[in-house]
This record gives C-alpha cells, structure tokens and sequence, in this order.
C-alpha cells in the first residue's frame, strides 16, 4: 500500500513538473535546475547571514497591512456614517470583491501574454 501511494505521489508530482514546464517555458529551466537540489538549496537558505532581517522585515511588513486596513475601516465608518456592523460588512465585501478583480486581472493579463 505505502508503495501505490508513494508512486501515484512521484505522477502527481512528475505531472506538475511537465505542465509547469509547458506553462513557464523557457523560464523553468532554472526551476527544473533547483528542483534536483531541494535540500541544499533549503539548507543554503536556513543559513543565509540576511535570514533574520528578513524575517523581520516580513512581520513589519505584516504590521503595516494589517494598520492600513484598520485606518481603512475607521475612515469608511466615520466618512459614510454607517452604523459599524454595516461599515464592517461593506469594508469586507468590499476587499473580497477586491481580491476576486485582483484575481481574474492577473488571469486576463497572463492570459493575454500568452502564459496561460
């Protein structure tokens, strides 16, 4: 049983690598390169001297979002006068919608690039 499962892994996993070849171009090349160095190129990561700052950055970079969209919904809220259950709905339908244009932007574009 643990052979079938780890065989029909080893398809899923060759079957991505060929469509993402089809997909990318001539751009997996440096892909398929990292690919056989997963590992080291793990190890090389973990013990990069920036590894920390990094970090860091990515937590304040967190921080930031997170207060931006806070000064968001206080400024929506006080700017309409809604009530701030209703501001609170209006503020989360409205950034899922956000994302949703987000998304179907970046299809149109790779799309139209020829990507996808």
């Amino acid at each position: 049983m643990w052979v079938v499962a780890q065989h029909q892994r080893w398809i899923v996993a060759n079957h991505l690598h060929c469509n993402l070849e089809k997909l990318l171009g001539r751009f997996a090349e440096p892909l398929s390169r990292m690919a056989g160095a997963g590992e080291q190129m793990s190890e090389q990561f973990m013990n990069l001297p920036g590894l920390p700052w990094f970090i860091i950055g990515i937590m304040v970079t967190l921080v930031l979002v997170a207060w931006l969209a806070v000064i968001n919904y206080f400024a929506l809220k006080e700017s309409s006068g809604m009530k701030p259950v209703r501001a609170l709905g209006v503020f989360v339908g409205a950034a899922i919608v956000a994302e949703i244009l987000s998304k179907l932007a970046i299809l149109l574009v790779g799309h139209n690039a020829g990507v996808f």
